[in-house]
């Protein structure tokens, strides 16, 4: 949450939820951090590949691998780079999606 405030984000009333059937089903997109969760919730939910992304998958900048790390238990500075890569690729999204809305 400090990391997100640092960069005018309020977190406090934000909550995790459950994936559920119903949520998965409902969800035009569905956004994940790593290859992993994609395969598990296309096996697990029945959804296409191409329903599932993998954020790191448009950073913009060179990175080593796709996957978007969890910073649980790390220092602030990694949550500090996980929030800086998350919203570098979260731009490029909202980038995507104008185009394909246009």
């Amino acid at each position: 949450m400090a990391a997100a405030e640092c960069h005018g984000v309020d977190l406090s009333s934000h909550r995790s939820r459950l994936a559920t059937a119903d949520l998965v089903r409902a969800a035009d997109l569905i956004v994940v951090m790593d290859a992993a969760q994609q395969r598990l919730v296309c096996e697990r939910f029945g959804r296409w590949h191409r329903d599932v992304m993998v954020l790191g998958d448009l950073d913009p900048a060179p990175v080593e691998a796709r996957t978007i790390r969890d910073p649980v238990d790390q220092s602030r500075e990694v949550f500090d780079q996980t929030y800086e890569r998350i919203a570098r690729c979260v731009r490029e999204l909202a980038k995507v999606l104008r185009k394909s809305a246009a």
